[in-house]
């Protein structure tokens, strides 16, 4: 476990510290509707990059590599012995993680 997890870790603070110190989310707010004395009753903020690309494909391909060997491990390790296998658990593991990744990434 140690010998994955602290790669991939590392990897992706790599990768996030790059990205926050060359191109820096950056929070705009949008004015869309204004009342008669033309104050802000309706607005629309996000946060924004203007290079996501050359650091949102290292992360996924990062994350993605972890996850099919994660995979890899898990079914080069289902004729276990009952007594140490985990399978239930491993999977419940890898579909939160693919929850996480579905949700958080639109």
């Amino acid at each position: 476990y140690t010998h994955t997890h602290s790669p991939s870790s590392a990897g992706n603070v790599i990768v996030l510290g790059a990205w926050t110190v060359v191109a820096p989310l950056e929070w705009t707010v949008d004015v869309e509707e204004t009342d008669i004395f033309d104050r802000p009753t309706e607005v629309l903020g996000g946060c924004s990059s203007d290079k996501v690309l050359p650091f949102l494909i290292p992360i996924v391909l990062l994350n993605a590599g972890v996850m099919v060997y994660a995979i890899y491990q898990a079914y080069a390790a289902r004729r276990v012995s009952t007594e140490y296998s985990e399978p239930e658990f491993i999977f419940k593991a890898m579909l939160s993680i693919m929850l996480v990744c579905f949700i958080g990434v639109p």
